[in-house]
């Protein structure tokens, strides 16, 4: 199955946060972007990664609705 990647503001839309957040946990080093000429770019499985491992990012029963938005079955 082909990776899936999105922008940081489709990752704010699907987590339900602002872009800023999305970009200030990229900063922090919890969420890991590819830069791609000037355009971020941000996994799927990057963003579950991020889930799994940081309880600060969202609370458990938020991170399981958004597994299924992002394509976790």
């Amino acid at each position: 199955m082909q990776e899936k990647y999105h922008s940081p503001a489709e990752v704010a839309e699907i987590l339900g946060v602002t872009r800023e957040t999305i970009y200030n946990v990229i900063k922090s080093g919890d969420l890991k972007s590819y830069k791609i000429g000037r355009l971020r770019r941000i996994s799927t499985s990057q963003i579950q990664d991020a889930l799994s491992t940081s309880d600060t990012l969202l609370s458990d029963n938020k991170s399981f609705k958004i597994s299924h938005k992002i394509g976790n079955s």
